[in-house]
């Protein structure tokens, strides 16, 4: 993300006269290089660019590795995210996803088949610490995810976080939940997930969802004890209803309790058929 303008950039620090820099030379160096403009502050360019880089840059590494056998496939991954050099470099490890997902390819005669089992733990506590300037390193900290200095919905659309739904906006949470006065305002996060989708008696198929997690507030300390706890549910079944154009009920039940969204309880029904001959 880079360049543009907005009101509220006039008379702050971070631009000039509310206008970011949005030259060709500033995507190259901001969007393709990555780069630390040369003229760190001038007339066209504040200190803000001239300290970082130009535009809000942000990503993951992508890891995995997978197992293949005769009825089960199995696949290990870890997403590791950045936001700058330290995270580029793993200086904020450990945070990132992790997960486990397990898929049988046969199903057998069973009155519960599994097809797939999902494991995911979220961590997002480290980022480089909470200290921008980091003594002895020349990397920075308090990379705080998703929120940027100059672009104040940070990497958002309109009003929701692109990225993991369990870092959420100030829109999402419950008034007085916000740990902070930024747009992603816990973005310190423990997640533990949990999916499972299966055919009962060969007739019903079964999803279910569960997460867990532990949000914390930004500190010069550390800090043992969450802030908030946010539980959330989904279960879903689905069963053939008529044979005429494959016709099928789904049903859909979901829970959230915690103290970032608010405790609801609700509930979708619904029937589908396909008309088309393949």
């Amino acid at each position: 993300m880079w360049g543009g303008e907005a009101s509220y950039l006039v008379g702050n620090p971070v631009a000039v006269d509310g206008k970011l820099p949005s030259t060709f030379k500033d995507y190259v160096l901001g969007v393709v290089l990555a780069q630390i403009p040369e003229d760190g502050h001038s007339s066209r360019i504040t200190t803000f660019d001239g300290i970082n880089r130009i535009g809000n840059q942000l990503g993951h590494f992508d890891l995995s590795i997978d197992f293949k056998s005769k009825e089960t496939t199995f696949l290990l991954y870890h997403q590791h995210p950045f936001e700058d050099a330290s995270g580029f470099q793993f200086q904020n490890w450990p945070d990132g996803l992790y997960g486990l997902n397990i898929r049988r390819n046969e199903g057998g005669y069973s009155f519960f088949n599994l097809k797939g089992f999902l494991l995911e733990y979220l961590y997002t506590k480290n980022q480089t610490g909470d200290d921008f300037t980091i003594p002895g390193s020349r990397f920075t900290g308090a990379d705080n995810y998703f929120n940027h200095g100059q672009y104040k919905e940070g990497w958002s659309y309109q009003g929701l976080g692109i990225g993991t739904p369990f870092i959420p906006t100030k829109h999402e949470v419950l008034e007085g939940a916000a740990l902070s006065a930024l747009y992603f305002p816990t973005n310190r996060v423990i997640l533990y997930y949990m999916g499972i989708e299966g055919i009962i008696a060969q007739r019903f198929n079964l999803m279910a969802k569960a997460s867990y997690r532990l949000h914390y507030i930004r500190s010069d300390t550390p800090v043992s004890e969450p802030s908030h706890r946010q539980f959330s549910s989904l279960i879903s079944l689905e069963m053939p209803l008529l044979n005429w154009g494959s016709t099928r009920l789904k049903a859909q039940v979901a829970y959230d309790k915690g103290g970032i969204l608010p405790t609801s309880i609700g509930g979708y029904l619904g029937i589908r058929s396909e008309l088309s001959k393949k």
